[in-house]
């Protein structure tokens, strides 16, 4: 099974456009294909500004995974395959195959240990299937490795400032380098999933490791706080918070490595926090793969440096050329 995720800049960045596009494309060129959300996507209203929204409509033969509370008025329309029930989930979900295409609302699981579940179930019966979440960057746990595999983003290109700035916070882990395989062993040996920093010292000794949220941990600090002039690797699986970016910027000799890419779009950087004056280097322990990226412009300058990533504005450009991925890993 291939999963891909898509994540969006902002409200309104074209997400779920982007979304049925890359849907569409695979649909005509791979099979099968599974679409769900994290969270929900699919109403007519935006719940937050009241306009309406991009529809998400199933295509024939296709699969989904949605809450079964919004098949209700769909029957006939789809084919059931399997369903996941309480106790083991928080609510009841569907995964069914399309037979006549309809408007669907996907709710799918908005927990990782679900949808880890739900991953290892249908990978049993399609293990060539593509799985495609409309995702949100503050569920964290869609960038781990065990739920994505690679990810699409949707950004918002816009002259205002705060838009802007989201826009260029989520490129910016692209340039971030991957922790080398020394450092990437010594975490390993540490790393659970209830653990949020590790902290190691020179030869990459443990000195601390502790399940707090890193930003309210005051004892991570203070033992920062000796190691302000040694060589030392702080493991982050909890955000990057402004407060703690704020601690960690005179570490001239500290590695900051964060689990993944999201733990770091807690960072809006304003006046009072300068990344120029951030000495720590920033690295990711598991790495950001982005198949596409895909923009809407407000503004038609457009400068964000997107890498080697490949950028295809979502509403004025031809689609016929884009490549999606199916790569089986």
């Amino acid at each position: 099974m291939y999963t891909i995720s898509f994540i969006g800049s902002d409200k309104n960045a074209g997400k779920t456009t982007s979304f049925n596009f890359v849907y569409d494309k695979l649909s005509r060129e791979a099979s099968p294909i599974c679409i769900t959300s994290i969270g929900l996507n699919g109403e007519k209203l935006d719940n937050y500004e009241g306009h309406s929204k991009p529809i998400i409509t199933t295509i024939t033969d296709s699969y989904f995974i949605t809450a079964g509370t919004h098949l209700t008025d769909h029957n006939g329309k789809y084919e059931t395959i399997k369903v996941f029930s309480p106790p083991t989930y928080k609510k009841q979900f569907v995964m069914g195959r399309t037979i006549t295409p309809f408007k669907i609302i996907l709710e799918g699981p908005n927990e990782k240990h679900e949808i880890q579940k739900i991953k290892k179930t249908i990978s049993e019966s399609f293990n060539d299937l593509t799985l495609m979440i409309d995702g949100s960057i503050d569920r964290q746990f869609v960038a781990s490795p065990e739920v994505s595999d690679a990810f699409y983003f949707s950004l918002l290109i816009s002259s205002r400032k705060e838009q802007r700035q989201k826009a260029e916070d989520l490129l910016e882990p692209l340039k971030f380098p991957t922790c080398d395989p020394k450092r990437h062993s010594a975490i390993s040996e540490h790393k659970t999933e209830s653990v949020k920093s590790i902290l190691l010292g020179p030869n990459n000794t443990l000195q601390y490791k502790s399940t707090m949220i890193p930003f309210m941990d005051n004892e991570l600090k203070s033992q920062l706080e000796e190691m302000l002039d040694k060589e030392c690797i702080l493991y982050l699986a909890g955000a990057l918070t402004k407060s703690l970016y704020s601690f960690l910027a005179p570490y001239k000799k500290l590695t900051v490595v964060l689990d993944n890419f999201t733990l770091y779009h807690n960072i809006t950087l304003k006046q009072s926090v300068n990344k120029r004056i951030f000495n720590p280097l920033l690295a990711l322990f598991h790495p950001v793969i982005v198949e596409h990226i895909f923009i809407k412009e407000e503004d038609s300058e457009f400068d964000l440096d997107p890498g080697t990533v490949p950028v295809t504005n979502i509403f004025k450009e031809d689609f016929h050329a884009v490549r999606v991925s199916t790569r089986q890993h």
